[in-house]
């Protein structure tokens, strides 16, 4: 009897002590759980203290979706050069980096275009710009409108060169076989009018217009201004 009843008061104890234990594990995970809780909401909290970049879905620079670009990655993505934020970062089209900003120093000497006015006026847009881009463009302010600039200028030195030598911009391409300059040479100038059709590789026409008629204000009115910059307020 004696034997039993120690043997059932030592259970109840170790019972005890196991309630116990388990108080303490269920008051440390409840106590870490709201210490995750607590991080968690501070940094949604931040989400919301963020400033939101407004796009309108008539503007929007859309990305290829993936149920479509998986069945051929090549035909979706820029093969010499990148325009606008998206491909920017591809190493293969590095390379023609060089280009790129050789045609924008031509446009901007042969245009005589003040570049403080040029800079000052993407500036301004920037805002509108990147609201332009379906996804949020994670560079610096400096570099973005630098990238937008070049890219633009680029774009019109272009076409300049294509048009100064024929009124047919394919049959200007076909002759090129013999230019100095190697964006001119058929292989090159061919894929390059592809790439700049291509969905992902665009920036919004309104900074090509304004740079144009910064460029050339005497030719303004030869153009109608009316792709205007979008407006989000």
């Amino acid at each position: 009897m004696e034997e039993s009843a120690n043997r059932e008061i030592q259970l109840a104890g170790a019972s005890i002590n196991n309630e116990d234990q388990n108080t303490q594990k269920e008051a440390n995970t409840s106590g870490g759980n709201e210490n995750k809780n607590e991080q968690l909401i501070i940094e949604i909290r931040e989400m919301f203290k963020r400033p939101e970049i407004q796009a309108s879905p008539q503007y929007r620079i859309q990305k290829v979706p993936y149920d479509i670009r998986k069945w051929n990655e090549e035909a979706y993505t820029p093969q010499v050069i990148s325009i606008g934020p998206f491909h920017r970062e591809n190493t293969r089209l590095k390379s023609m980096k060089e280009h790129k900003e050789r045609y924008f120093k031509s446009f901007i000497q042969r245009s005589r275009i003040n570049l403080e006015d040029v800079v000052s006026t993407i500036r301004e847009l920037e805002e509108n710009i990147r609201g332009c881009y379906v996804e949020t463009i994670e560079l610096k302010s400096d570099e973005f409108v630098k990238m937008i600039l070049v890219d633009a200028c680029f774009i019109l030195e272009l076409f300049r060169s294509i048009r100064s030598t024929s009124k047919s911009i394919s049959k200007s391409i076909s002759e090129s076989s013999t230019s100095d300059d190697p964006m001119m040479l058929k292989p090159m100038a061919h894929t390059i009018m592809l790439d700049l059709l291509l969905l992902e590789n665009q920036l919004p026409f309104f900074v090509i217009e304004k740079i144009y008629h910064l460029a050339f204000p005497f030719l303004s009115n030869a153009i109608p201004s009316s792709h205007k910059p979008p407006s989000f307020n």
